[in-house]
């Protein structure tokens, strides 16, 4: 079986750095988890507008992106679980690269010039994978299969009636109420941090 873990906000802090450029370029105090929609234009200044997604356009963003807590340590668990981890991210024009050396940086991916595993989409409903791991909530919910949502700051309070986990961590242990897979013996945390 497949699961499809998205990249921003589910492996990587994207938003902090984000947060930050945009502070020291409009000299705000906006703080990432005070960001309660995923449209960004509602948490940042008139001035800047759409400019902040131009942000998401520059190319040394992700040198200073750290994991997420716990993140390559559940990819592992749910490798060992005998699910393959391929990672489905949408991204602005010119960033794919990026990610994807974020993701060998940090050990998610191996040093390949080619990956298998590194799927870019922005419509991830055609992604051909068994259970999606998501923060955006509308991607969950066009998700034809199985979904799973990480609670972050801008989702928590939309509904949906898809699970929720509280980030990639958690997912093992939901993979086996979905599933019924024992998660092994380890020792990495899983579950809610």
């Amino acid at each position: 079986m497949i699961v499809g873990v998205d990249v921003d906000e589910v492996c990587a802090d994207l938003l902090t750095e984000w947060v930050r450029r945009y502070n020291l370029r409009y000299r705000d105090s906006l703080r990432a988890d005070r960001i309660s929609e995923w449209d960004m234009t509602k948490a940042v200044k008139p001035e800047c507008g759409t400019a902040v997604y131009d942000i998401l356009k520059e190319p040394d963003l992700y040198d200073n992106v750290l994991p997420l807590p716990f993140t390559r340590n559940a990819v592992d668990v749910i490798r060992g679980l005998g699910y393959r981890v391929v990672y489905v991210t949408s991204c602005p024009r010119g960033q794919a690269d990026q990610k994807h050396e974020w993701l060998v940086r940090w050990g998610f991916l191996p040093d390949k010039p080619v990956s298998r595993d590194f799927i870019v989409a922005s419509d991830k409903s055609l992604v051909s994978v068994d259970v999606l791991v998501d923060d955006n909530i509308d991607t969950v919910n066009a998700f034809p299969g199985e979904a799973l949502l990480v609670t972050r700051s801008y989702n928590r309070d939309k509904f949906t009636t898809r699970k929720r986990v509280a980030n990639l961590a958690a997912v093992p242990r939901a993979l086996v109420c979905l599933y019924g897979i024992h998660v092994p013996v380890t020792g990495i945390p899983i579950g809610t941090i």
